[in-house]
């Protein structure tokens, strides 16, 4: 997965330097070469791009509360498995 992220990004440098490389986009807009068409659409997509992000980031930040609350449970678990075990052999001596 990281391998096809690498190669679309390398792919984006080289084919549509505008989605992906500031430095391009800020020689352009110096140069006054962007076309007003591109700006247009640069313009409508970062909220997109922005709420997508923050979308992501909530995501990942729910995941870990899961991972988290998920090794609370493990946790859990494996104290009352040892807890069990001690008895048992207590019992037995």
């Amino acid at each position: 997965m990281l391998i096809f992220l690498a190669s679309m990004i390398v792919f984006m440098f080289i084919k549509v330097p505008y989605l992906v490389n500031p430095v391009y986009v800020a020689e352009a807009l110096k140069t006054n070469s962007l076309h007003a068409s591109l700006m247009t659409t640069s313009v409508l997509l970062l909220p997109i791009v922005v709420l997508f992000i923050f979308f992501i980031i909530a995501i990942v930040v729910l995941y870990g509360f899961a991972i988290i609350s998920r090794e609370k449970h493990y946790i859990a678990i494996i104290e009352s498995l040892e807890n069990e075990n001690k008895s048992a052999n207590d019992g037995c001596g």
